[in-house]
């Protein structure tokens, strides 16, 4: 392998990889321990290309150039859209709405597929942003329903957590104009509805400014558990983030304990999953799990739940109690440290859905 120390040079036809050394197992450690993963392609005479995600908080610098790009709430009826959002998990459902209606949208809601088509029967919209993995089908099959026969569809952009390229190019080849990766944030929402009217074609791709997503490396060494532990569960600049989303007082409180329970709700469909052996089950629930994790900046349980979608059935299988130990930690870890940073009048309420939070 590559990532081995002293790994030689001519280990393959055609000296595949190039040259290696300890520079990449020293790579591969160090992204391990900021709670991410090394990935690579390589393509016979152009090279190699190395990369990794990890959530960082932001530094005061990044934030200034942030606030210096324009993206403003809509500031006419004109810019105003009618957007539907489907979305399965109410705790991304809650931040969504509130965002786009901060920002003067008219929004519907739908937490299921078929909720979604009959809204999409009864009137029409501007915008779809429709959550991959919907409980009762996925967002392709729900986009598919929708365009199916209609010459007027409104454009659909994908929200997931999964960035897998097989994922990518499966959304990005049905019709959609864009995905979106969670956690999603104002900023970029705005600038994608901003450069909707850039694109003529509905079916044409909208770059959103994502992340590009991983590709596939093929074959991967087993790797541990846990590849990492993250300093703190929950990444204290997103929380402060969403204290500033809304000016209703109820609505930070209200979105950290839905996000409790979401996460409660997603461990406890992946421990049962793991232990029944059901691994495309364990799957869609991590993938769930991250979405919302993401949403209230639990690193942590991120950075389990993304370890949980790229590991091999034979990872699964052989280590499957580790992992729902692993998770039920990190949730106990995660909801402390959630429930530290809601408002004194919620902690009552909070310690009820605490207790909870333990799991079977």
């Amino acid at each position: 392998s590559i990532f081995q120390p002293f790994a030689q040079v001519d280990q393959g036809p055609g000296r595949r990889f190039g040259g290696t050394g300890l520079g990449l197992a020293f790579s591969r450690q160090i992204v391990e321990l900021m709670g991410s993963e090394l990935l690579f392609e390589s393509k016979p005479g152009k090279g190699s290309r190395f990369w990794f995600e990890v959530n960082l908080a932001r530094s005061a610098a990044v934030e200034e150039s942030f606030d210096a790009t324009p993206s403003t709430p809509a500031s006419s009826d004109a810019d105003r859209l009618r957007i539907l959002v489907a979305e399965d998990n109410e705790t991304n459902l809650m931040l969504l709405h509130e965002l786009l209606v901060g920002d003067g949208h008219e929004v519907t809601t739908c937490a299921s597929g078929m909720a979604a088509l009959d809204a999409l029967a009864e009137q029409d919209f501007d915008l779809l942003l429709l959550d991959y993995n919907l409980g009762d089908m996925d967002g392709v099959r729900l986009l598919q329903t929708y365009r199916f026969g209609r010459i007027d569809a409104a454009p659909a952009m994908f929200l997931t957590a999964d960035t897998s390229q097989q994922t990518a190019i499966r959304l990005r080849e049905c019709g959609a104009v864009g995905v979106m990766y969670k956690p999603i944030t104002l900023a970029r929402l705005r600038m994608a509805i901003r450069d909707l009217g850039k694109v003529a074609d509905p079916g044409a791709v909208l770059d959103v400014s994502d992340p590009t997503p991983p590709v596939d490396a093929g074959p991967r060494q087993t790797r541990p558990v846990l590849t990492a532990i993250v300093a703190s569960p929950i990444d204290a600049s997103v929380i402060e983030e969403l204290k500033q989303v809304s000016s209703r007082p109820e609505f930070f409180p209200n979105l950290l304990l839905e996000a409790c329970n979401d996460i409660r709700r997603n461990v406890g469909q992946i421990s049962a999953a793991l232990a029944e052996r059901h691994y495309a089950a364990v799957r869609d629930a991590a993938h769930a799990l991250k979405g919302v994790s993401g949403d209230v900046g639990a690193v942590r349980l991120v950075a389990l739940a993304g370890n949980l979608m790229a590991a091999t059935r034979e990872e699964l299988e052989t280590a499957h109690l580790r992992w729902s130990a692993d998770l039920a930690e990190a949730t106990r870890v995660t909801v402390i440290a959630l429930q530290k940073e809601l408002p004194e009048g919620a902690v009552a309420l909070s310690a009820d859905a605490s207790a909870s939070l333990q799991l079977d």
